[in-house]
């Protein structure tokens, strides 16, 4: 298998120019370019995740309702994105008593329950293999981490100041 590899040309620049900027002129650039960057994030997630899943998971992890995003700054040019599932589905189902609800027990399934069993596969039991391990993040933040930095990369150069060195 071949490794992918990633060349991005220009970060020096970028990083010379924000440095030269104020301490929260350059953390307030590089913010919006996170945030517009993990909203970009969340719309892969929302279509790889349900192209992976059928029925209701499909339409509930399709609305972007249904994904959080959060965007936390670590320094004046560094800070991290996060993009996470939320909320439960809206069909109710009844417990057969196998795993954590007592039998009977009516109960929502979690998105983010759900997009964890596709992503990393479940334990074992009667219900093995139900929902099929399709790794549905992680793909889509391969199939799209290219495009997502350049998103960033072109919010931050759009707020620098244009100058003739």
């Amino acid at each position: 298998m071949d490794d992918i590899e990633v060349t991005v040309s220009g970060l020096s620049e970028l990083q010379d120019k924000l440095e030269r900027l104020a301490g929260e002129t350059s953390r307030a650039i590089v913010k919006d370019g996170l945030s517009q960057g993990g909203e970009a994030l969340r719309g892969a997630m929302q279509l790889n995740t349900s192209a992976s899943f059928t029925g209701e998971p499909a339409r509930v992890a399709a609305q972007q309702s249904s994904w959080s995003k959060s965007t936390r700054m670590e320094s004046d040019l560094s800070g991290r994105v996060r993009v996470a599932p939320k909320g439960s589905l809206v069909d109710l189902h009844v417990s057969r008593g196998k795993g954590r609800q007592p039998k009977g027990r009516i109960y929502r399934r979690s998105l983010a329950y759900l997009i964890k069993l596709a992503e990393f596969g479940s334990s074992g039991g009667k219900d093995r293999g139900s929902i099929k391990h399709s790794m549905p993040m992680t793909k889509g933040f391969e199939m799209y981490k290219n495009a997502l930095l350049e998103r960033v990369i072109d919010v931050i150069k759009s707020h620098l100041p244009m100058d003739s060195e």
